[in-house]
């Protein structure tokens, strides 16, 4: 009797390919990332300030301990243990998902390698390198936009599949 994982790629179908293609975003996001944080931390020191277009982009180096706008500063082991459950719960959705939900499974992608990104971030120094600053939002970095996107992707995918205009699926034989 053959035994099957769930989490392995069903090589005949496709799924290797796209395995491969959700993986290779995510590492491109996640690299992209902390790239960008390797040559702020590099090149500014906390504080530091520097003009990127005119008035409209700053490059300014924060260290974050907390999450978005700051919040739960100091909260690290809980925002590993989310990021750890996160992880799992979007390597485990893009398995599962059907290869025609290329948006969805792109959305995960992004937003994946945005939340590796930070948690290595978190694991490594204890709190997250911000550094894009429009002066009217606080400061944050390319790891955080790539989880906003993700999210916009994710929710865009699923209002497509499950929203007021929904086409009957074919899988489900409805009409």
């Amino acid at each position: 009797m053959k035994t099957k994982c769930f989490l392995l790629p069903k090589w005949k179908s496709g799924y290797a390919w796209s395995s491969l293609f959700f993986f290779t975003v995510a590492l491109l996001v996640f690299i992209l990332d902390q790239g960008s944080k390797f040559w702020v931390v590099r090149h500014l020191a906390p504080g530091e300030t520097w003009p990127l277009l005119g008035n409209l982009l700053f490059l300014t180096y924060v260290r974050n301990p907390g999450a978005a706008f700051g919040i739960f500063a100091y909260k690290t082991p809980f925002f590993i243990a989310i990021s750890f459950v996160m992880i799992i719960l979007m390597v485990i959705a893009a398995h599962i998902l059907p290869l025609r939900h290329l948006l969805l499974r792109c959305g995960l992608a992004v937003l994946l390698g945005g939340v590796v990104g930070n948690l290595y971030d978190r694991l490594q120094t204890g709190f997250v390198v911000d550094f894009l600053d429009l002066r009217f939002w606080p400061v944050f970095n390319l790891a955080d936009v790539a989880i906003v996107v993700g999210v916009f992707m994710v929710v865009i995918g699923l209002s497509r599949r499950f929203g007021p205009f929904e086409q009957a699926d074919p899988d489900q034989g409805g009409g």
